[in-house]
């Protein structure tokens, strides 16, 4: 299938996204609507206090190509790899999706999202983007609105309680690229599931001009949670220095619903994420766990809200941020409390630690209690490498640079060893030790 990039964002591009896709009217009236909106409204700027340590001027929005390749494409796979159910894309191109035959006849949807709204057009027209990401959230979700092309759908019915992981990959090979994955996820009463996501960029040999080309990664997750169900979440993002990411995810939980919900971020040049829990359902809890590794010139600003609307809720955010080289991270933590919602249990907390005189951590927690019988907490921590802990390490006969892997490690794992399943922990592992073993080869772990 030849590849068609547009450069740019505009009516031709949503024009050939739309008839490329045979979408139906809504969608393309909502890809339009959002446009005009997108429009009129100019990207964030150091005015908005959300966006004063973060900015995406430096990138050449000009550039980014829009790539569609056929939705449906001739050569996808439908085959096992390691018995796992999972679907997979690669520059926008889906290029392997299997589900059990036992999760198919108890009703389990997985599938890309192309798929999925022209086979099940009334449950995405109910879900997509009308109640946890709306597209006038900021410029980057009206941009994803109008422009998305690709992402995955899991629906899991009534009842059905899934035990194994189910993945979805996005791998990206080519520099310059714009992706715009929708993920969209929905947990009927008394539902069960696991899903793992890696976003990822390949770090072959590539060209001094390639090397230099930005790319530009604007997903959006939503995840709505009914009745009794339960969530573990874990998203793992590993980009190349080239590629900026605005990220939008939004959970709604409602009665007695549960999620596990882990971010692990070890790439990319510059993210701005936007993470979401709404509770609007009595008995419901959210966990948000944040595992990050920033080195080089990585920019990372992680922003959380935990937004409690009625009584006997639950909250839990708890990130840790490891900063190495010139990168910089920044934590924005919000709890918001609304006046009926008593009896609500919230806790804030971010730890960061510091490996080079020239990283750098910010952290803003805030809290807006309007009820009276809560109880809402946070802490914050930034700094070194103990020194008393490397005098002990290297005391023991261990040197520098595996004392300070240890040290790194054992910060770190009071969040892996949160995750319900093996699987999850061996994925977040993996990760930490991938990044720690790229910065001992640059000499600067």
């Amino acid at each position: 299938m030849k590849l068609i990039n547009l450069k740019g964002f505009s009516e031709d591009t949503i024009n050939h996204i739309s008839e490329t896709k045979n979408e139906p009217k809504w969608m393309r009236e909502l890809r339009f609507s959002s446009l005009e909106r997108y429009k009129e409204q100019p990207l964030p700027d150091s005015n908005e206090e959300s966006w004063r340590r973060t900015s995406f001027h430096s990138l050449n929005f000009d550039q980014i190509q829009t790539t569609y390749n056929n939705p449906f494409p001739d050569t996808i796979k439908n085959s096992r790899v390691d018995n796992e159910n999972h679907l997979s894309y690669k520059d926008s191109s889906i290029t392997n999706n299997y589900l059990s035959k036992d999760l198919e006849e108890k009703g389990v949807i997985f599938t890309d999202m192309d798929t999925a709204l022209i086979k099940h057009p009334d449950l995405i027209k109910e879900y997509f983007m009308s109640h946890c990401v709306k597209p006038d959230l900021n410029a980057f979700t009206m941009m994803h609105a109008a422009f998305w092309n690709g992402g995955v759908f899991l629906y899991v019915p009534r009842g059905v309680e899934i035990e194994v992981p189910i993945k979805c990959l996005y791998a990206s090979n080519k520099n310059g690229l714009g992706l715009f994955y929708h993920t969209l996820i929905v947990l009927e009463e008394s539902s069960r599931a696991y899903f793992l996501e890696e976003s990822s960029s390949t770090r072959e040999a590539q060209s001094k001009r390639e090397e230099e080309m930005q790319s530009f990664n604007c997903p959006v997750v939503e995840i709505h949670l009914n009745e009794n169900s339960s969530l573990n979440y874990l998203a793992v993002q590993d980009f190349r220095h080239n590629v900026y990411s605005a990220i939008s995810k939004s959970v709604i939980l409602k009665n007695n619903s549960s999620i596990k919900w882990t971010e692990c971020t070890v790439g990319g040049r510059v993210t701005k994420a936007h993470l979401e829990s709404t509770l609007v359902g009595q008995g419901a809890s959210t966990n948000m766990l944040g595992i990050s590794f920033v080195d080089g010139n990585h920019h990372l600003d992680a922003s959380t809200f935990v937004h409690h609307k009625v009584p006997h809720t639950s909250g839990n955010i708890l990130f840790k941020g490891v900063i190495n080289d010139n990168g910089a991270s920044i934590f924005q933590g919000m709890i918001q409390i609304d006046h009926d919602a008593q009896h609500t249990d919230s806790f804030m907390g971010n730890h960061n630690l510091l490996l080079s005189d020239n990283a750098k951590a910010d952290s803003i927690p805030k809290l807006e209690i309007k009820a009276d019988e809560v109880r809402a907490t946070h802490g914050v921590t930034v700094g070194q490498v103990d020194k008393e802990q490397l005098f002990y390490l290297m005391s023991r006969g261990i040197n520098e640079e595996d004392a300070k892997e240890m040290i790194v490690d054992g910060f770190l794992e009071s969040i892996v060893g949160m995750a319900d399943q093996t699987t999850e922990q061996e994925s977040l592992r993996y990760f930490i030790k991938k990044k720690r073993e790229e910065n001992a080869r640059d000499g600067n772990l």
